[in-house]
């Protein structure tokens, strides 16, 4: 096994690195959405945003790999640090910086990696977004770029100045964490050929149950409508708290048949919960359901107004 390079500036590196005060905390929705949509996109069983440390790495977000620290000595995402340069790797096996890792050798051993920098200051390499399976892959170039774009959107979110993205009440995106990651998602399938779908809810009386139950059991309310849309949906999916008793979620690659379908199951969903809950009240909400198409919107914000003057007219005509 070949080991990786140091980088020039591993010092200044290391000190911004632990400027973040990001090791020992627990996992954080504003990370574990990249790694989960990662996942989805390119179809492999593990995804990992890794921060590399003098001696390990820690994962910051890992999905499909139970553990939180691995050797550095070992690591591809050593590599790209070394190089700040994605690193594709088709077969570990085939690969004479890596076949003999010991992540690699054995029957269970990793085969397929492709990582990429992130960066603060576009030049200094914390670490990695990363995908890795235990079999060989083909892997393009346009899905390394679009792994890329995903890691640069993971790199913004390192930074502790920028504004927080995760709704503080019901620990799902904001408006602006939804923003965010919706763009890519969107140009992800128009990239693909494959449709995308937008889902806008309100809760419905949610100011009158404010009113009689008292602010506490409304937040109990928009926490449980978090919780079931989590829940309903892939967890891949975009959801997020747009603000007050609105909810979003964006589908990735599935069209309006496909929306409809996960729309029906989440009802079922909400039904269960109003059975069982017994609060006094049941969640009840209107929605709009929206597929993107860029003649027609062109940027997230255009199509969230679009879906937004729906849901407006819909609600007008229930009160009538």
């Amino acid at each position: 096994m070949i080991a990786p390079g140091m980088p020039p500036n591993e010092p200044q590196r290391l000190a911004a690195l632990r400027s973040l005060e990001l090791f020992g905390k627990p996992p954080q929705e504003r990370f574990d959405r990249y790694t989960r949509l990662a996942r989805r996109l390119f179809n492999t069983p593990i995804a990992l945003i890794s921060l590399v440390e003098a001696d390990e790495l820690w994962f910051l977000s890992h999905q499909g790999l139970p553990l939180e620290r691995a050797p550095r000595a070992n690591a591809f995402c050593a590599q790209v640090v070394a190089s700040n340069q994605p690193l594709l790797v088709p077969s570990a096996r085939q690969d004479a910086r890596f076949k003999h890792n010991p992540s690699v050798v054995g029957a269970n051993g990793l085969q397929f990696y492709a990582g990429c920098p992130l960066c603060i200051d576009h030049k200094t390499t914390l670490g990695t977004l990363c995908i890795l399976d235990k079999r060989p892959r083909n892997f393009g170039v346009d899905h390394l770029k679009q792994l890329n774009k995903l890691a640069q959107l993971a790199s913004h979110a390192l930074s502790k100045h920028l504004p927080d993205t995760v709704d503080g009440l019901t620990h799902i995106s904001n408006r602006q964490g939804f923003k965010t990651l919706a763009q890519f998602v969107i140009d992800t399938g128009l990239e693909r050929g494959r449709s995308t779908t937008l889902l806008l809810f309100n809760l419905k009386n949610f100011r009158p149950l404010n009113d009689h139950f008292g602010r506490a059991e409304g937040d109990v309310a928009l926490k449980a409508f978090a919780r079931l849309l989590c829940q309903g949906f892939r967890e891949s999916d975009l959801v997020a708290r747009l603000g007050g008793d609105k909810f979003a979620v964006l589908l990735g690659e599935s069209d309006d048949a496909g929306a409809a379908i996960a729309l029906d199951r989440f009802k079922k969903n909400l039904g269960k919960y109003n059975r069982q809950a017994l609060r006094g009240y049941d969640l009840r909400f209107e929605v709009a359901r929206m597929g993107y198409n860029r003649d027609a919107f062109g940027s997230v914000n255009r199509l969230l107004t679009a879906a937004d003057a729906t849901l407006a007219e819909a609600s007008r005509h229930s009160r009538r």
